[in-house]
């Protein structure tokens, strides 16, 4: 059984599975319930959002300031 590649990435991620159901709705795929906590996620994942969160915040502020 090979697990599918974005639940790999989750688990990467920290990511914990609290449970699993078969959907009949969708051709009986299995869903899996997973939460991540925010505080857990690896620095490498973290920082570049951060970075573009900040990039962001900084054009905002120029540009309500008259400077761009």
């Amino acid at each position: 059984l090979r697990l599918p590649v974005l639940i790999k990435k989750y688990i990467k991620q920290n990511a914990k599975v609290v449970a699993f159901n078969v959907d009949p709705l969708f051709n009986n795929a299995v869903d899996g319930l997973m939460y991540i906590r925010i505080a857990d996620l690896p620095e490498s994942t973290v920082k570049p959002v951060m970075e573009e969160f900040q990039a962001e915040l900084e054009r905002k502020l120029a540009e309500n300031n008259g400077i761009v």
